[in-house]
């Protein structure tokens, strides 16, 4: 072995040492040190470093203080566990790079944004909580200041690592719920939809997104009723339904339709009250004004 990265990662070479490698595993690093004998068949995934990555990789570490490394060690294997463990290996080395890349932009003073937090709480409630401990425990032991939204960025990380898919596809299923959201606003006509009120939609569009994604659509024995007494609802839920099965809708999915417009209705008088407040709150200032 020639470099303990953190508990969890270490550079190694295999038979000779043209043949170089990052072994990844939990706990693989811990107590070792560079020169140590180490067994390949004891890590969970063997990472090949070549070429530019392999350079890029090498050479952040180098920069990174090992305490600092240790902490966010430890603090993706408090992440990992909350999950109950089942994550790919792979996440050791992906969301090392990530935090290491975080923290050194948080103290030049930028940092990556995203505008999608509430989608992605929504969308994978269980990784997000991980990721709030994650970024508690960082900001803690690293003395620093990580905004909520890189738990959204975490979040992105784990679920992607969890399902062992490519981290693109969770920020794709979450910017539809965003574009969902968009969608009914725009069909109301609101520029500014309340917090309270977007955070409402997001879960229930979150939920619907979930069903739907699973084929698992319900039945409403008062469709036909609703559909005649909510006529602007249903329209509007039948967009938002056709905009995630992305084909012709059949009659299995009418109960869906249903549901969701009579969560729409009582959601838009929710919107109204909001806007009756706020206008009486704007007329009263008005008036003590003159």
């Amino acid at each position: 072995m020639t470099r303990v990265f953190n508990n969890n990662a270490v550079l190694a070479y295999v038979g000779n040492q043209e043949n170089e490698i990052i072994l990844l595993g939990r706990g693989i690093g811990f107590g070792k040190k560079p020169g140590s004998n180490l067994d390949p068949s004891t890590a969970q995934q063997t990472f090949v470093a070549t070429g530019k990555d392999r350079v890029a990789f090498l050479e952040m570490l180098e920069n990174v203080e090992t305490p600092v490394l240790e902490i966010i060690s430890q603090a993706i294997n408090m992440g990992i566990d909350l999950l109950g463990g089942a994550l790919d290996p792979s996440i050791y080395l992906m969301l090392t790079d990530h935090l290491v890349f975080t923290v050194q932009r948080l103290h030049h003073g930028s940092l990556p944004h995203s505008t999608l937090l509430a989608e992605i709480a929504a969308v994978y409630p269980e990784e997000f909580k991980a990721a709030q401990v994650i970024v508690n425990f960082l900001n803690s032991n690293l003395c620093i200041n990580l905004p909520p939204d890189e738990a959204a960025l975490i979040t992105l990380h784990l679920q992607a690592a969890r399902t062992g898919r490519n981290v693109k596809r969770p920020l794709a299923e979450a910017n539809q719920l965003a574009s969902l959201v968009d969608t009914v606003a725009s069909q109301l006509g609101v520029e500014d939809v309340p917090n309270n009120l977007r955070a409402d939609l997001t879960g229930h569009l979150a939920h619907l997104q979930r069903r739907v994604h699973a084929g698992n659509f319900r039945e409403n024995k008062i469709a036909l009723i609703l559909r005649g007494q909510l006529g602007d609802e249903w329209s509007m839920a039948k967009i938002l339904i056709g905009r995630l099965i992305q084909k012709p809708l059949s009659s299995q999915v009418t109960g869906e339709i249903a549901y969701l417009a009579m969560f729409l209705h009582g959601w838009c008088e929710d919107l109204k009250a909001v806007s009756q407040g706020a206008k009486r709150l704007s007329d009263k200032r008005m008036n003590n004004e003159r």
